[in-house]
C-alpha cells in the first residue's frame, strides 16, 4: 500500500460515522446478552482508518478518470 499524502476532513468524518454505527451495534449486541463473543465484535480487528482512507482516495481519483456514474 502506498504512503499516505493527506488525510482529509470527509475521511475522517465518514470514518467516525462509520465507527459511531459500530459502536451503536456493539451496544445492541451488548443489550441483547451478547450473542456474538466481544473477540468477533472488535473494531481494530477489522477497520484500519489508514486503508479506509487510502481506498477512499483511490475512489476520489477514479471518479475523476470515469466521471461520476
Amino acid at each position: 500500500m502506498a504512503c499516505l499524502n493527506v488525510v482529509t476532513s470527509r475521511g475522517v468524518q465518514l470514518a467516525a460515522l462509520f465507527m459511531k454505527g459500530v459502536d451503536m451495534a456493539l451496544l445492541a449486541n451488548d443489550a441483547c446478552g451478547a450473542p456474538l463473543p466481544w473477540l468477533m465484535c472488535c473494531p481494530w480487528l477489522y477497520f484500519d482508518g489508514k486503508l479506509f482512507h487510502y481506498t477512499l482516495t483511490r475512489s476520489a481519483h477514479a471518479k475523476k478518470y470515469f466521471g461520476g456514474l
